[in-house]
């Protein structure tokens, strides 16, 4: 939660109306600055709200989708080398040792260019939502 001290003086037509004039304020007008200060970061932030919203977002690029497949391919191998330039269990490089070298079992996703266009398409229309 983010607290709001507001110590200058603020214009009277807008500080001096509606739940204002229901409070009580101390000799400095501390609550009354405060809570005029809330309601004008309110109105300013509902302004902004719709630029914002996700109206004007951009989907991911095709790069950025292909290294999202990636990533989750590789997050979803149980073991420590789903790929060549993974590090091993020792910190040098799983080589021909990983999962992606070795035939049959997993078949993790390690490149950008194992993605097709098609796998971009399906990886899109499962994520809608997200985007």
């Amino acid at each position: 939660m983010i607290f709001v001290t507001f110590h200058a003086d603020l214009p009277k037509s807008i500080c001096h109306t509606g739940i204002a004039r229901l409070l009580p304020v101390d000799e400095n007008n501390f609550l009354m600055k405060n809570l005029c200060a809330l309601v004008l970061m309110l109105a300013a932030g509902t302004a902004y709200w719709p630029l914002a919203g996700g109206q004007g977002r951009q989907p991911p690029t095709e790069a950025k989708v292909k290294q999202q497949i990636i990533a989750e391919s590789i997050a979803a191998y149980p073991g420590r080398c789903p790929c060549p330039y993974n590090a091993a269990k020792n910190g040098s490089a799983c080589g021909g040792r990983s999962a992606w070298s070795r035939k049959g079992g997993y078949a993790p996703i390690c490149y950008e260019r194992e993605i097709s266009s098609e796998m971009v398409r399906k990886w899109r229309e499962d994520n809608a939502a997200a985007l």
